[in-house]
């Protein structure tokens, strides 16, 4: 279908989701990794890892950064998370059942 007149009547429709030619997400996007932002903190982790496994970028912004301990505290904390997490996946450690053990016990290390 041509891009004119007739695609436009049809995003006008009410089903836009139905209707909208889906051909373009099917192609392979090598190098792209999903991103996870807007109000990500330490608890989040988890069931970020849990998602994507390591496959995906985080983005860390004004939770980080606007935090009341300022943000080396913040950003301390952020890593030890991020990378107990990722080490303890990476071993086979059931993180779903385990995961606040794991923090509780890194956050030892953390300034925050």
């Amino acid at each position: 279908m041509e891009y004119g007149r007739e695609r436009k009547q049809e995003l006008l429709r009410p089903n836009l989701f139905d209707v909208v030619d889906r051909e373009c997400l099917r192609f392979q996007y090598h190098g792209v990794l999903p991103v996870a932002l807007g109000g990500i903190y330490v608890w989040h982790m988890l069931a970020l890892i849990e998602i994507f496994e390591d496959d995906f970028v985080l983005q860390f912004g004004g939770g980080t950064l606007g935090h009341p301990s300022g943000n080396v505290p913040c950003v301390m904390a952020n890593r030890i998370a991020l990378e107990t997490y990722v080490k303890d996946h990476n071993e086979g450690h059931d993180l779903a059942s385990k995961g606040n053990v794991i923090i509780r016990e890194a956050s030892k290390w953390s300034p925050e």
